[in-house]
């Protein structure tokens, strides 16, 4: 997601929607990496001035780079952004989703 192609509703709404889910393993730390090394920067519009949230959608407990997920959650409240996560299966490992997202935490 780059923050400044999408200017309007509907062009945001439009992109989300054509998002596909790939398949294959749940890898949260490299998610929550990408937030820190690609999304949250200034050369793909984040600014300084605008508080940072992401939304991740998950479907279940990380099974790929699970050593690295502490450091990626360390890494993401380190750049200060609120995390919301969202379960979408019955796999979700209720205690993950609560390391990983922002406070307070609801179920």
């Amino acid at each position: 997601m780059i923050f400044n192609r999408y200017t309007d509703y509907e062009s945001l709404s439009n992109a989300i929607e054509k998002t596909r889910y790939p398949g294959g393993g749940t890898n949260t730390a490299g998610a929550l990496s990408t937030l820190v090394s690609t999304v949250f920067t200034p050369s793909r519009g984040d600014r300084a001035d605008v508080p940072n949230t992401a939304i991740i959608f998950t479907d279940g407990e990380s099974t790929i780079n699970e050593a690295l997920l502490t450091k990626a959650i360390d890494d993401v409240r380190k750049i200060g952004v609120n995390v919301l996560v969202v379960g979408i299966t019955d796999a979700v490992s209720e205690s993950t989703l609560r390391d990983i997202s922002s406070p307070p935490h609801q179920v």
